[in-house]
């Protein structure tokens, strides 16, 4: 009985020994192979991780085919007024320029429109309690913000254009429900320091496109199934509904007015085919012409999309 109970004991231990090995021989094979070892991976680590910051945080170095250009990096906004030779950083955090319903360009991961970029004059709206303007007037060695509106919820169309240092206009839609929203165009008379609200607008229709020619005469065109474009000529202290005569032929075809523009003595628009065209592979327009600045529009051709 004795020897059996030794033998069990033997046995016993002899288990406890080949856990113990191998339990040591893991520990010893997955543990760092010194401290040395262990700090030197630590430290670079962190050397790259302070580097990649290090990147993140200078400004790029890209050249781009334009004088004047906006770049993303990382959550910052660069601007250039050298063709990229330099950039500039745009002091307004990303996520508040790429506010409420947005659909940014392939070309550079801002919405085109929402801001209006020139040597003397660089604007971003953005939002933070309200929608406000980001401006430098010096190339980015100073920047200032100015107040546009209270709205700061569910912005879709932004737009934001000056035709001279002073005269200026932001167009933007908002609240939408369906296929339902409101429309707000404000103007500036001193470069942007403050901003007017025009006359109310009876449309809820999605707004299209919109912007002024010049300090008097302005447009915004609504819809999708039908040309709906509304004109002010006082400087938008009213609106009235633009009567545009589309041939039989084109009515189920052209159906969105773009932004009207000025040729000569004469007013120039392109309608479009909307969001499903197929007429002619869906992309020729229509080019319609006004001689009352803007008030009546009649057809005269069919654009190809190379020929704006």
């Amino acid at each position: 009985m004795s020897k059996l109970k030794n033998k069990n004991r033997a046995f016993f231990l002899t288990i406890i020994v080949v856990l113990s090995s191998f339990t040591a021989l893991f520990f010893y094979v997955s543990r760092p192979t010194s401290i040395e070892t262990y700090n030197k991976e630590i430290n670079e680590l962190e050397d790259a991780i302070q580097s990649e910051k290090k990147e993140e945080a200078e400004p790029p170095k890209e050249p781009t085919q334009k004088q004047t250009d906006v770049l993303i990096k990382g959550e910052k906004v660069y601007v250039t007024y050298d063709s990229g030779e330099n950039w500039v950083e745009v002091p307004e955090r990303l996520e508040e320029i790429q506010f409420g319903e947005y659909t940014p360009s392939y070309e550079n991961g801002l919405m085109e429109q929402s801001y209006f970029i020139t040597k003397e004059n660089t604007s971003f709206l953005y939002e933070n309690l309200g929608l406000k303007l980001l401006q430098t007037v010096d190339q980015g060695k100073t920047w200032q913000k100015y107040d546009i509106s209270q709205e700061n919820a569910g912005i879709r169309f932004r737009k934001i254009a000056f035709l001279s240092k002073d005269f200026g206009y932001v167009i933007y839609s908002g609240g939408r429900v369906v296929r339902q929203e409101g429309t707000v165009a404000y103007l500036t008379q001193d470069g942007g320091k403050t901003w007017e609200e025009t006359a109310g607008i009876d449309q809820t229709s999605l707004i299209q496109d919109g912007g002024f020619i010049d300090e008097r005469t302005g447009f915004l065109s609504f819809g999708t199934a039908a040309p709906n474009l509304r004109i002010t000529k006082d400087g938008g202290a009213s609106w009235q509904a633009a009567t545009i005569q589309v041939p039989e032929k084109y009515k189920a075809i052209f159906l969105v007015a773009e932004m009207p523009y000025k040729v000569g003595e004469q007013l120039e628009v392109l309608l479009n085919q909307g969001e499903v065209g197929d007429y002619q592979g869906g992309l020729v327009k229509g080019k319609f012409i006004s001689k009352d600045n803007g008030e009546n529009w009649v057809f005269d051709r069919e654009v190809e999309p190379d020929g704006e």
